[in-house]
């Protein structure tokens, strides 16, 4: 039920972040199958993220723990990748882990459904990453939720 709850708050924070972007000049060059992609595939994303924040939650004693805790996770993955600058236009060592950050990965594809390019494999490695991650925090969160009720 919690992934339920947050995925409508992403959904509703989504909304605010476009609404934003349309104001202020972004242009919608592909479809709204693509922009309806992209929301999907960030989604998709963002509910494999919550299963590590929900296992943190379980795990730590106090909120600002996890919340600590998540920017130590979230900053590095923000700023190592492709969201504010293009991959190119980083020094060779930041290049090498942006490539596989999950978030370029994520970004690359989101712009490219919007802007009706190719999106290339980031869809799938997005997709792949998401796989991943439910797949080894799911359970994890799970097995604590139930240990500890």
């Amino acid at each position: 039920a919690k992934i339920v709850v947050e995925l409508g708050r992403l959904m509703i924070a989504t909304l605010i972040l476009l609404t934003m972007g349309f104001a202020l000049g972004m242009e919608l060059n592909g479809s709204v199958f693509g922009l309806l992609g992209a929301v999907a595939l960030a989604a998709t994303f963002g509910a494999a993220i919550m299963w590590i924040f929900i296992l943190l939650g379980l795990t730590m004693k106090t909120a600002q723990a996890v919340q600590g805790t998540a920017m130590l996770v979230l900053m590095p993955l923000q700023f190592g990748s492709s969201i504010f600058a293009p991959t190119q236009t980083m020094p060779g060592w930041l290049q090498a882990f942006t490539d596989y950050n999950p978030l370029s990965n994520l970004a690359d594809a989101a712009r490219a459904l919007m802007q009706g390019k190719p999106v290339g494999d980031s869809v799938w490695w997005t997709l792949a990453w998401a796989a991943g991650i439910t797949v080894v925090m799911a359970p994890l969160a799970v097995a604590k939720f139930r240990k500890k009720a």
